[in-house]
């Protein structure tokens, strides 16, 4: 590609996630790293997986940002899998919000020990 940009297909793909405790900053570090990029013209795809937060989550921030559908820990997991396929799949950007405490996204990564 001219200027030294890739397509789409021979790019890796960045998927960004903030760990850690519950009310330290991770939705908001989140939303400033997303807002940032795409006024770059980045395309980030956002995935709040965060039912904890109902105020302040991405999805009150993005409207298209994807959510996991309603149900427990393990819809959770499922859901989050199912995001990171379709991320290797496509290769595209993304964030997650993965949330504070024992989480979906927590009990998928000790699964993959």
């Amino acid at each position: 590609m001219p200027d030294g940009h890739k397509s789409r297909m021979d790019q890796r793909s960045l998927l960004w996630i903030a760990l850690g405790r519950q009310r330290v900053g991770k939705t908001a570090l989140l939303n400033a790293a997303v807002q940032y990029f795409r006024a770059l013209g980045c395309h980030i795809e956002i995935w709040n997986a965060d039912q904890q937060n109902r105020t302040h989550s991405l999805s009150t921030f993005f409207a298209d940002a994807a959510v996991p559908p309603a149900g427990g820990l393990v819809d959770g997991k499922l859901w989050i899998e199912g995001q990171l396929v379709d991320q290797v799949n496509r290769r595209y950007h993304a964030v997650l919000d993965a949330g504070g405490g024992w989480t979906g996204f927590s009990s998928l990564s000790r699964t993959c020990r």
